[in-house]
């Protein structure tokens, strides 16, 4: 955090800055000044909490990320949903994710299954066996132990949650 150090590095012709000093948020304050000063281009700063997040906006930083808070999230996601492997947020209404595919969907074509139709759900993917099948047709079928990756909205996903 030191600006003569950050001159020394000629960190003011750096594209992109994080800034992950722990939990001092004094530290992360400096930095972030210091960074925008030197006119580096995106400074992401990491933050333990909401207030800490809006004073770091405010002197200018580009992205502020909460990993504590965004892990909570996840983690309480995944409980709630335990056929979920894993869950990316892509915005507050839609995600992706890994699930195993239901025992009922087994030998049977996406075609013939209609996900979009019956659950609003799209299968961007399926894994087998190692391999991933990206962008599978309709004539697809679903194999013992296949796990499908499926975009939807939040409460499509839960719909289809619900599948056995």
């Amino acid at each position: 955090t030191s600006e003569e150090f950050l001159r020394s590095i000629d960190a003011g012709k750096f594209d992109a800055a994080i800034v992950a000093v722990g939990s001092n948020t004094q530290v992360s304050i400096m930095a972030t000044v210091l960074l925008k000063e030197l006119k580096v281009k995106f400074v992401l700063v990491k933050a333990k909490d909401d207030f800490e997040e809006k004073i770091l906006y405010k002197i200018g930083a580009d992205k502020v990320i909460l990993p504590e808070k965004d892990m909570g999230i996840k983690v309480a996601r995944n409980l709630a949903a335990a056929n979920f492997y894993d869950m990316i947020e892509i915005s507050s209404e839609y995600s992706i994710t890994s699930a195993a595919a239901p025992e009922s969907w087994y030998g049977k074509s996406l075609g013939e299954l209609g996900a979009r139709a019956r659950y609003g759900t799209n299968i961007l993917g399926i894994k087998n066996n190692g391999e991933t099948n990206i962008m599978p047709n309709a004539n697809t079928v679903i194999e013992r132990g296949s796990v499908l990756i499926i975009l939807g909205t939040n409460s499509d996903i839960k719909k289809f949650a619900s599948v056995k």
